[in-house]
């Protein structure tokens, strides 16, 4: 099993609907202070004001922040009145306040979506993921399985690359035990590295809760973007030629799905 830790559902805001409750989307600019959160917490407490979903992002370089996040309230408070009394924060350099219609609020403002170390980002619903896959199997059968998989390579490559631009190769190749997690940050999966050798290349890697397998049924393994992915990834990464099979799956009804990568015997 992967390392036992306490984890905990990662929320983005996207919307929020209580149509009995006046709900408000706020995007503050705050000053980059360990007293900035909780004096403006303090100032919407005093106005009856729920704080709900949010997110909070820093920036050293310019000591300044923002505090995006969902809020409700019983009161009969308006945007304006809002925004005024999170003005009056010493800690606050500005903000945006929505309120929502009929209960319902969208984060209209927040864009675009970025990881904290900045790659641009988009989100979907993994079924929209899974589902596609399927549809490209139902279409053109291996062929669309083989599209999937050099999708998957492709995405890897392009992965790989980053890595090395942020870290260099060698710490890149180094730090694979822990840039493995990347699987699990990014909602594709729980990873655990069950064994890796650089030289020459093999690892055996299992996916708990794969986006691509989960909930899915097949007569045979299934996770040909991730295959595709992890191929594309130690390539580039290692400048290898690797294979990578899937031993296990969990469409098979398998509790994980395995993958093996080995390098070719010709090299």
């Amino acid at each position: 099993m992967p390392r036992q830790l306490v984890q905990r559902a990662k929320e983005t805001i996207g919307y929020h609907y209580n149509p009995k409750k006046k709900v408000f989307l706020l995007s503050i600019d705050i000053k980059n202070d360990p007293s900035a959160l909780a004096s403006i917490a303090s100032i919407l407490s005093d106005a009856g004001i729920s704080v709900l979903g949010g997110f909070t992002s820093m920036n050293h370089e310019t000591q300044t922040g923002i505090w995006g996040f969902f809020a409700e309230t019983e009161n009969d408070v308006r945007a304006a009145r809002l925004k005024q009394l999170i003005d009056s924060s010493p800690y606050v350099i500005g903000c945006n306040v929505v309120e929502g219609t009929e209960g319902i609020v969208v984060d209209t403002i927040h864009f675009p979506v970025k990881l904290n170390s900045g790659e641009t980002m988009i989100l979907a619903r993994k079924e929209v993921f899974s589902d596609m896959f399927n549809r490209l199997g139902e279409i053109f059968g291996t062929g669309g399985e083989t599209i999937v998989f050099e999708e998957g390579e492709a995405t890897g490559e392009s992965d790989a690359r980053r890595l090395i631009e942020v870290f260099g190769r060698d710490l890149a190749q180094e730090s694979i035990p822990e840039l493995s997690n990347l699987y699990l940050t990014l909602g594709w999966g729980r990873p655990e590295l069950v064994r890796f050798n650089a030289i020459p290349f093999s690892a055996t890697i299992r996916l708990y809760d794969s986006f691509e397998c989960s909930g899915q049924k097949s007569t045979k393994p299934h996770s040909n973007f991730i295959r595709g992915h992890m191929t594309g990834l130690i390539n580039t990464l290692f400048q290898k030629k690797v294979t990578c099979l899937e031993t296990k799956c969990s469409a098979l009804g398998d509790a994980f799905c395995e993958f093996s990568l080995f390098q070719k015997p010709q090299e």
